[in-house]
């Protein structure tokens, strides 16, 4: 389905504001081990109602709350584990930018 004009942008029906935006791979830094249900053609739709949006901000609040109640971050999935990426180069450039990720969570402004 396409998507229309990008970026858009709005609040859900419980004040969160959102964006929906094209990224490139490189921005993307982890995929979440939780499963999340989200309705794409209600998001996506150029003449949606926000309920689309709304709906699936609130399935990705209620998952960002649950893991900020225990703590820590959404777990995410492991590329080389469970995305069963193998390519050696591709496995190093993981492994370094988890490395630098993680750094980067310890730092006090990204607790």
């Amino acid at each position: 389905m396409d998507p229309g004009h990008l970026p858009r942008y709005g609040e859900a029906l419980d004040g969160t504001p959102w964006v929906l935006r094209q990224i490139g791979a490189a921005q993307i830094e982890g995929i979440c081990r939780g499963k999340v249900r989200v309705e794409a053609d209600a998001v996506l739709s150029k003449s949606s109602a926000p309920g689309g949006v709304s709906a699936a901000v609130a399935e990705l609040q209620r998952a960002a709350n649950d893991a900020t109640a225990a703590g820590e971050e959404p777990e995410t999935l492991d590329p080389v584990a469970d995305l069963k990426v193998s390519t050696l180069d591709l496995v190093t450039a993981i492994r370094e930018r988890q490395t630098l990720l993680a750094r980067r969570a310890a730092m006090p402004c990204h607790r």
